[in-house]
């Protein structure tokens, strides 16, 4: 038989809140406020930016990419942005009726409009299916604090200061970490970026 296949590349970003652990609500809430920031504040459509979590437990991350056919750039204008993030969090802030400030809750013509979200700012057709999981007093703490940070680039090594920084954590007891490294190094294939990493406790 034939089987037919396309393959596509797309650009991704990856978040890691360090905040509230695994809470389902708070890592939805934060998935959606961000999706919808980045929509407004770079005038793009819903469907050309798209969000979901991966990962599971202490590993959960918030996945977005550029669904656009070619892209649409925005990930690499917020990497070039310093104040790309704190810029978002004060969005976001608004968009979930709070006062990007303070944090106080905006007065609006009903009281009762908005209890944990609402269409005007984070409910959608889209992610109804997650609406139960989607409270936007969740995430306001998170939001003033990242609103008031700054975004700190982490220094980049070279290939050859990357493979000896490696090379300085690797385990003494282990016979395999440094011929491992070593053939990566010499042939060419891409470091690792971190040492001695531990995703879960099952990994020895």
């Amino acid at each position: 038989g034939v089987e037919l296949f396309v393959s596509d590349s797309r650009n991704l970003l990856l978040i890691k809140p360090l905040a509230n652990g695994n809470n389902r609500t708070f890592l939805n809430t934060l998935l959606y406020a961000f999706k919808r920031s980045v929509q407004f504040r770079y005038q793009v459509e819903e469907q050309e930016v798209e969000a979901e979590l991966i990962g599971k437990d202490a590993n959960q991350r918030l996945m977005f990419w550029e669904s656009a056919e070619g892209g649409t750039g925005v990930w690499e204008r917020m990497m070039d942005e310093p104040d790309a993030f704190s810029a978002f969090a004060r969005y976001a802030l608004e968009l979930c009726h709070f006062d990007p400030d303070t944090g106080a809750e905006e007065a609006t013509a009903d009281v009762n409009a908005c209890a944990a979200a609402c269409y005007h700012c984070l409910l959608s057709y889209s992610n109804q299916l997650n609406h139960r999981y989607i409270d936007r007093r969740e995430i306001r703490d998170f939001l003033l604090k990242l609103a008031s940070g700054t975004a700190v680039e982490a220094a980049e090594r070279d290939r050859d200061e990357q493979y000896e920084w490696l090379k300085e954590r690797t385990d003494p007891a282990s016979g395999l970490e440094i011929p491992f490294l070593d053939f990566l190094y010499q042939g060419g294939f891409r470091l690792p970026n971190v040492a001695q990493n531990r995703p879960s406790s099952e990994v020895a």
